[in-house]
């Protein structure tokens, strides 16, 4: 008889990923870089959260929204 050997992985990524984003303030297609922040806004039963990423070159900042007008 053969036994099957199963393994688990956990993959998980060292840094977030870096959208090329058209910047306002460069007037051109920048990396921008994940702030570490993230934002969360409540109205009622409804929530949005967002994370913050800023310009590589300018500083100029970019919400990646994750949730947007979810019921809580």
């Amino acid at each position: 008889m053969f036994s099957i050997l199963r393994m688990r992985w956990a993959i998980a990524p060292k840094t977030a990923p870096r959208p090329l984003i058209n910047c306002n303030r460069c007037n051109g297609l920048r990396a921008y870089d994940s702030s570490g922040k993230f934002r969360v806004n409540a109205n009622g039963k409804r929530i949005d959260a967002w994370l913050i990423y800023r310009c590589v070159g300018c500083d100029n900042s970019w919400n990646f929204g994750i949730l947007e007008r979810c019921n809580r």
